[in-house]
């Protein structure tokens, strides 16, 4: 049985695992822009540039991830998508589908549970090509604006929302 532990360490932080191995976290932020109804995720607590600082209210820390790549992880991959959203999946190719331009990795999650970490819920909005990610099983308020669940990307560490 593989367990693993979350610690802060002098605003650092870290997870070690059952194997010995301890990785650097990035904490993951949550962004929303109102008029085209997209959610961005970045590492960075500002927003990215002034573009996106001026078009997108933070919403906090939403989840971490590990920094670099190890072994058991796999990397999480955003893309921005012709409709103007940004789309997250596991699969280098996963944007394919969608048209998406591949951004970058996000930062390496977990593939299956493990003790102290929580799903990330994917969501589905086809009538506007939206998607939406959360730690929330329900959804937060997903389904009231007609998103879908579009099941689970892997396993990340909680966030502070």
């Amino acid at each position: 049985m593989c367990r693993t532990f979350i610690s802060a360490i002098a605003s650092l932080l870290l997870v070690v695992t059952a194997q010995g191995q301890t990785l650097q976290l990035n904490t993951i932020y949550r962004f929303y822009r109102p008029d085209t109804a997209d959610h961005l995720y970045s590492n960075a607590p500002a927003a990215e540039s002034p573009v996106v600082s001026w078009a997108y209210n933070s919403e906090g820390p939403a989840f971490s991830v590990a920094s670099q790549p190890a072994p058991g992880l796999i990397p999480l991959y955003r893309f921005f998508k012709p409709t103007g959203g940004h789309y997250y999946d596991i699969n280098p190719r996963g944007g394919a589908r969608f048209n998406a331009s591949l951004e970058g990795v996000m930062g390496y999650i977990w593939p299956e549970p493990q003790p102290g970490l929580q799903p990330l819920f994917a969501w589905y909005q086809p009538q506007i090509d939206r998607h939406f990610y959360t730690l929330d099983p329900k959804g937060e308020l997903a389904p009231y604006a007609g998103y879908q669940p579009a099941g689970i990307l892997g396993y990340v560490v909680p966030g502070q929302r």
